[in-house]
């Protein structure tokens, strides 16, 4: 996990300490779906923690860096055909039973579309081209049909689960009127 986390920090701080000097505009974090499109029945909860802090990392790196006139991208592909599940997926030679129904079948549907997926690379290279190009490029971009659905799926989700915890959620704030005598009372003892 410490691994996939390094091998995205230690470049970004290389990039950003050149870019910075060069004045360069862009910084491109680029890794599989969206972070918060996983699938905890994948078997991939490492995987996919280095990805939510890649995801976080990039946020907050935008917000920072921005005003000194360099964008931040993630790149959020689908499925595409490279060797991610293929050959160079490791999985560990142990297999608790349990698990064959939930992570198992994941694992063996992951290993059963290497090769099939939808998504284009060099479509994809170029879509990426073009989002780093653009004078209004986007903080995320989503390559695939996958990506986007899954996206915008998990916007609806969120929208729906919040909005029915509306009230409980905003009842967690001091009352507005509690809100303005506290204040008040703490600024006349200061």
């Amino acid at each position: 996990m410490l691994t996939c986390l390094r091998s995205t920090i230690a470049p970004t701080r290389w990039l950003l300490n050149e870019r910075c000097e060069l004045r360069a505009d862009r910084l491109k974090d680029s890794f599989d779906q969206p972070a918060w499109l996983r699938f905890i029945g994948w078997s991939l909860g490492y995987y996919n923690a280095t990805k939510f802090a890649v995801e976080g990392l990039s946020e907050a790196l935008w917000q920072e860096v921005e005003p000194l006139g360099i964008k931040v991208m993630l790149v959020e592909p689908s499925g595409f055909r490279t060797d991610w599940a293929g050959r160079s997926a490791n999985e560990s030679e142990w297999q608790i039973d349990d698990y064959a129904d939930t992570a198992g079948e994941a694992s063996r549907q992951i290993r059963a579309s290497s090769g099939k997926q939808n998504g284009d690379p060099v479509r994809a290279a170029q879509a990426i081209i073009e989002a780093v190009e653009s004078s209004h490029s986007p903080h995320r971009l989503l390559l695939g049909n996958d990506a986007y659905d899954g996206a915008i799926a998990k916007l609806d989700e969120l929208r729906e689960e919040f909005t029915a915890w509306e009230t409980v959620s905003r009842g967690a704030d001091f009352p507005t009127e509690e809100q303005t005598v506290e204040y008040q009372t703490s600024a006349t003892n200061v």
